[in-house]
């Protein structure tokens, strides 16, 4: 019943900022994209770089890049991001979309709302994993649910120096594809743009190898490598403390993270001393359950 109230609510709180307002899609190439791109500049609620890098790492032209709320004299008030991709599930396609970068001006903040109205009636997944307190019940209301999730940061300490050599890190893009699985061969291709992290780790003795995908994040003033995708989980939980200590040495790292969604296996083990989790809560309205390679297509990567 509570649903019916909030589709009835929502119904018509969006006819109300319909006869102010419209909302538009924004394509890279769209007539829209510069004045978008110029609204962006000039506003000064959110870090402009940050909203443009998001941007520019998406690549599929088909979908919109974000959506733009204008006024009576088509001025562009408020802003969200999308960033779409695909996943199969079961042999089925399956389409997400991770909304960010959510900016209205002052004036218009009691139409926030109205902002996703478009996206929310497509039959696709959708995620908010950063959003503002003030956004957190609005999307509720909109029908997403909340989850919580674990965000784990461990410290190397770095031993590498005193330790005999054991793996080597490969990142020469043509050395990488001969050895792949079709698995990960498809996720290399997808996940290739410079703000990913992709490379092969070898036992130099065994010849073992790990495909490895992250990200080199900047939390309160911590140079922090975060993992995302992982070919081998078993075997690099036998062996973390020295595949960490061949990453810390190539990319000057010693923090290390990873997401736990709570349905899929964690990459480091449970207790490991010299770590620190926190609890972050997400939001979603989706069919299929998200993955890490999700994150990977969203503002968690920044």
């Amino acid at each position: 019943m509570k649903d019916i109230d909030y589709i009835s609510k929502n119904s018509e709180l969006e006819k109300r900022a319909s006869a102010r307002l419209e909302i538009q899609e924004v394509f890279r190439n769209g007539k829209n994209f510069q004045n978008t791109i110029n609204f962006l500049t000039k506003q000064s609620f959110l870090h402009y770089k940050s909203i443009i890098d998001l941007i520019s790492y998406q690549k599929d032209d088909l979908y919109p890049i974000g959506y733009i709320m204008l006024n009576k004299s088509n001025a562009i008030v408020g802003f969200v991001g999308s960033w779409f991709s695909k996943r199969k599930i079961e042999n089925q396609e399956c389409t997400f979309c991770n909304i960010h970068s959510w900016i209205v001006e002052q004036e218009y903040r009691i139409y926030s709302f109205y902002l996703i109205s478009l996206l929310n009636k497509k039959d696709i997944n959708l995620t908010a994993y950063t959003p503002v307190e003030s956004l957190k019940g609005l999307l509720e209301k909109y029908g997403f649910k909340k989850k919580e999730i674990i965000y784990k940061v461990i410290f190397n300490l770095g031993l590498f120096k005193f330790l005999k050599k054991e793996y080597e890190i490969i990142e020469d893009k043509k050395d990488i594809e001969n050895k792949l699985s079709k698995t990960s061969l498809d996720i290399h291709n997808l996940y290739n743009n410079k703000v990913y992290k992709s490379f092969l780790i070898r036992n130099i003795n065994e010849e073992d190898e790990l495909f490895v995908i992250g990200c080199v994040l900047r939390k309160k003033g911590l140079k922090i490598f975060n993992l995302f995708y992982i070919s081998n989980i078993d075997y690099f939980q036998k062996h973390y403390n020295e595949i960490l200590n061949t990453i810390s040495k190539r990319l000057n790292v010693y923090f290390f993270s990873e997401y736990d969604l709570g349905n899929e296996k964690n990459f480091f083990p449970d207790k490991i001393i010299l770590s620190k989790s926190k609890k972050k809560t997400i939001y979603l309205k989706t069919k299929n359950e998200i993955s890490n390679l999700e994150l990977l297509n969203s503002d968690l990567i920044i």
